[in-house]
């Protein structure tokens, strides 16, 4: 067994800790288990990092603890290993965004802005909707995420989640 600690923002030192822990692993080792609390991060490093773990579920364990904020959220909920999630652990989910600037008339600053508003309305708005279809959030849950609010659940409600998310994804 191998164990990974991280309760940092998603970003590149989770990915080389990953790709490091998978590139070392032996079938002896037994199984690479990350311990993670966080507030999130990066959703670019987050789709990487669970495309890692998805691609070879059989070597990873998560262990959740203590909070899974934004990005953490779906990192522990999407994870399609096996998982535990710790008594006392919070999590919170919002609508995915790329952060873009705006100027005083609420426009793009730059051609990179434009493109990540794209990227918003076209790619993270929808995988958020099917993020909160898969885990069963109920029609309040949506209503505030979908208005811009930060969703915080407790435990017992993250282990209603998890269990519909594994449901709703294999009967897909």
């Amino acid at each position: 067994m191998k164990l990974l600690l991280h309760n940092e923002e998603f970003a590149k030192p989770l990915l080389e800790k990953l790709f490091e822990s998978v590139n070392n692993h032996k079938d002896k080792d037994g199984k690479i288990e990350i311990y993670i609390s966080s507030n999130g991060g990066k959703l670019s490093v987050l789709h990487a990092a669970l495309n890692l773990i998805n691609s070879n579920p059989e070597i990873f364990k998560i262990v959740g603890y203590a909070y899974l904020y934004s990005s953490a959220f779906e990192f522990y909920m999407c994870s399609l290993c096996e998982k535990i999630l710790l008594p006392m652990t919070s999590g919170m989910f919002h609508l995915s965004y790329s952060s873009i600037y705006l100027n005083d008339r609420n426009k793009p600053n730059f051609a990179s802005d434009v493109s990540e508003m794209e990227k918003n309305k076209k790619f993270y708005y929808p995988h958020s909707q099917n993020i909160m279809k898969l885990c069963e959030f109920t029609n309040t849950e949506i209503k505030k995420v979908n208005r811009g609010y930060d969703l915080y659940v407790q435990f017992d409600r993250m282990k209603e989640m998890e269990a519909a998310y594994i449901k709703n994804f294999l009967s897909n």
